[in-house]
């Protein structure tokens, strides 16, 4: 294990994780992440030492590893796993972090099994805060309550934070700007698709009237609010649309 100078920013559903050590996973580098609950691996690093195929149909990866097939498919919300029922045990390399190892740190059964109980309670009650479920435990504000002070700090220590603070209270960060890239169209592309032929109709998006436009062959598509559907409103839609096309190529004629 080694620390970078640099640092790997993991967008999840807990928010922005970063990650500043590096070790060695067999024969590759893996970031590793301490409160992470799996190992990061560059898909360019596996296809420089393992033929990797992708059936697009069923939604899965193999990396075809000497040992064995290893299968990579996605859940239900595009996160990749591994099919331990369909890859090689050989193959497979699993670094799984639980918290059973926390239990032996000065722990007793009794202790553990109270911390159970405050997480419990805390998921019931509506996954309220950690800083204030202290306070409400000690200030005797929960009837019929036999969770105490040290049951919740127990229970940090030993489950780490609770999940369900950290998805609902979780804010967005600030996203990455957009960064406009201009490219220039292809005198070939240009030259043979000289003459454009122009679809358009109206749809509703929620009850909200939209101009829709179509390029046939180029597939270039617009789309603009138009709460005005006269004929004489659509044509002045219609003329911005050519005024685009125009600047963009000026070959290009519309009918």
């Amino acid at each position: 294990m080694r620390n970078k100078n640099k640092y790997l920013s993991v967008s999840c559903n807990a928010g922005v994780a970063q990650a500043q050590q590096l070790g060695d996973l067999g024969d590759m580098e893996s970031w590793y992440m301490p409160n992470g609950i799996a190992n990061i691996l560059s898909q360019h690093q596996v296809e420089q030492k393992y033929r990797i195929t992708y059936d697009s149909w069923e939604g899965y990866y193999v990396v075809h590893h000497p040992k064995g097939p290893v299968r990579f498919c996605k859940d239900h919300q595009g996160l990749p796993y591994i099919d331990m029922g369909k890859s090689s045990t050989d193959a497979v390399i699993l670094l799984v972090q639980t918290v059973r190892g926390n239990y032996a740190k000065g722990y007793t059964k009794k202790e553990v099994l109270e911390a159970k109980v405050a997480r419990r309670q805390q998921g019931m009650m509506g996954a309220v805060s950690e800083n204030d479920y202290p306070g409400l435990v000690s200030s005797h504000l929960l009837r019929n309550n036999n969770v105490t002070p040290a049951a919740i700090t127990n229970a940090r220590t030993l489950f780490r934070p609770d999940l369900a603070n950290v998805r609902g209270k979780t804010v967005q960060t600030k996203p990455d700007p957009v960064v406009e890239n201009y490219v220039a169209i292809p005198r070939d592309f240009v030259l043979a698709n000289k003459h454009l032929t122009l679809a358009a109709d109206v749809f509703f998006v929620d009850g909200i009237p939209l101009l829709l436009t179509l390029s046939r062959r180029v597939k270039f598509v617009t789309a603009k609010h138009s709460p005005v559907r006269t004929a004489i409103a659509l044509a002045n839609h219609l003329k911005k649309f050519y005024v685009c096309i125009i600047v963009l190529a000026s070959p290009f004629v519309m009918y």
